[in-house]
């Protein structure tokens, strides 16, 4: 059983057979919702879309309360964070407190080198799924995308912050270590699952780089070696009882081992069911363009997390007549989604559920 109300349980019935019919034009809102605090970074990884951050403007509170109007009755997720780091919005406190009002589970994706006991505090009380941003197991490859002497500030915040979250005893509040991997850290898969461990965080989930600046360095250039490396690091989190998953689909490799979800249960999944994370591209077949969106800070609304396609402005109209408009209709029609709307989507060749 799960928290969600009446009203998100609804539409998530709807939005799923909108989605196994196909339709193009919908009843049911999304159930996943990106809103971007800001795009703003107080980092500047290499590895990072900085192209994708143009604004200089925090999310207005005017903008976020139309948002919570239009949306947050009806979704089963938020994910606050898109480009940028979140912990930097001047109106993010607030963003998470009223969150903390509805059904659905806020998720923040943070490097986490700016919090304080306060920013501890106020995401533990309020129950936030939060993934911290992770590259290595050691000081040397973290540093070398987060920058000289990072590794060493953030291990002690992060033990920190694991302890604010057993004296605060939320169950919605989660800590997971976010990675994303490359030729560059592949090798540390294993040596990560150990750290976070003994950090007291139970759960680690391994992404891909995909950034064409750096093709070298994605796991394609090498499958066979990233999936010994991703199979070292499953066993790790099967010995260590770590929540572990990985991409399915590395090129052409097929994961068949890559998550443990069953066997590690964790209080977190009666707010957070596995499906809203399952149902990435496989196979080009994409449910995106029916269970999600993206606000960004400015109010531009695109397609999906994958940040390809522009579909509206939220500032200038209601968010449903996006949903519905000749741009949605078109993404909804196609057959395929390897290509969606001309551009090559990166999911279908790290597809990281089945």
């Amino acid at each position: 059983m799960t928290y969600f109300t009446e009203v998100v349980e609804k539409n998530m019935q709807l939005n799923r057979q909108e989605l196994g019919a196909r339709k193009r034009k919908l009843e049911s809102y999304p159930i996943k919702l990106y809103v971007e605090p800001t795009q703003r970074c107080n980092l500047n990884c290499w590895m990072c879309d900085r192209g994708r951050r143009r604004s200089k403007e925090d999310m207005s509170i005017s903008l976020f309360r139309k948002i919570e109007k239009e949306l947050f009755e009806h979704v089963a997720e938020v994910d606050l964070f898109l480009n940028g780091e979140p912990l930097l919005s001047r109106t993010f406190p607030e963003m998470i407190r009223t969150s903390a009002k509805y059904s659905f589970l806020p998720k923040i994706f943070t490097n986490g080198l700016l919090l304080d006991e306060n920013k501890m505090e106020l995401l533990a009380r309020h129950g936030v799924f939060v993934n911290i941003s992770f590259d290595g197991g050691t000081d040397t490859a973290y540093d070398s995308v987060r920058g000289k002497g990072n590794f060493n500030r953030l291990i002690p915040k992060l033990r920190r912050f694991v302890e604010v979250g057993r004296e605060v005893s939320n169950d919605r509040f989660h800590l997971r270590f976010a990675v994303t991997l490359g030729m560059h850290n592949i090798q540390e898969a294993p040596k990560i699952i150990r750290l976070a461990s003994e950090l007291g965080i139970d759960d680690v989930m391994f992404g891909a780089l995909d950034f064409g600046e750096y093709h070298d360095k994605h796991l394609t250039s090498d499958p066979e070696k990233c999936a010994f490396f991703l199979k070292l690091a499953k066993k790790e989190a099967d010995d260590l009882k770590v929540r572990f998953s990985c991409p399915r689909k590395i090129g052409p490799k097929i994961i068949e081992d890559h998550h443990n979800w069953y066997d590690f249960p964790l209080s977190i999944d009666r707010f957070a069911p596995f499906s809203l994370e399952e149902n990435n591209p496989y196979g080009g077949i994409c449910s995106y363009p029916w269970i999600e969106t993206v606000i960004r800070s400015d109010g531009k609304v695109l397609s999906c997390c994958q940040k390809h396609h522009y579909m509206g402005d939220i500032t200038q109209t209601s968010f449903m007549d996006i949903w519905n408009n000749a741009r949605y209709i078109s993404l909804r029609s196609q057959e395929s989604y390897y290509e969606c709307l001309g551009v090559n989507c990166s999911m279908t060749r790290y597809s990281i559920w089945k």
